[in-house]
């Protein structure tokens, strides 16, 4: 069903190898070399594969029917980014038998809801690498080593953003607070700290 739920979101095929699921401290899925395919314009690799990826939900929401997501990791993803003018390939066109709103079966989608997406409080990308390829200007740039981490318990109020990469040979570590990171996104104004 999750599966499903991101096929019909996103308009794009995904797959899995493994799956497994944890039940202590937390309910926690976990997913082997999982994949998302790319936009048919944008080429034949996939959009992102992944080692692995981790997605958490608070226990007792759950015995309310409602699913509190706590942590998002990817383990070893590969993200292929693509611009071909105004198009781009992290611009996803939902299929067409999509709900206004995804909602899980019998009961409600918490976390952090931002124009119906679902921002847990803990994000994670580890051993990361990003390909970002401009078709019109013929530009590629390569980030290796991506490592970040946002935290969020809050995001009406603040976030945390941290990690480090490689870009063009050289080591970049980012430090980076945001005061009510929602009204930021949507064009409001806001604190923001920057250590790079």
């Amino acid at each position: 069903p999750v599966l499903a739920q991101i096929e019909t979101a996103t308009g794009r095929k995904v797959s899995i190898g493994k799956l497994s699921l944890s039940v202590f401290p937390n309910i926690a899925l976990e997913a082997d070399d999982v994949t998302l395919s790319n936009a048919p314009w944008a080429g034949k690799d996939d959009m992102v594969k992944m080692k692995g990826l981790r997605i958490g939900v608070e226990l007792m929401p759950l015995l309310h029917k409602e699913v509190d997501i706590t942590e998002l990791t990817l383990e070893s993803p590969v993200i292929m980014l693509v611009k071909d003018g105004k198009r781009a390939n992290w611009q996803f066109t939902p299929a067409e038998t999509a709900p206004a709103k995804q909602q899980a079966k019998g009961g409600e989608m918490h976390g952090h809801e931002m124009e119906g997406t679902i921002v847990p409080h803990d994000i994670q990308i580890k051993d990361g690498s990003l390909t970002l390829r401009d078709m019109q200007e013929g530009s590629v740039t390569k980030l290796a080593n991506v490592n970040l981490e946002l935290k969020a318990p809050d995001i009406q109020q603040k976030a945390d953003f941290d990690g480090s990469l490689v870009l063009n040979g050289k080591k970049i570590t980012l430090s980076l607070a945001m005061l009510k990171p929602l009204g930021l996104m949507s064009g409001a104004k806001s604190d923001v700290d920057v250590k790079l």
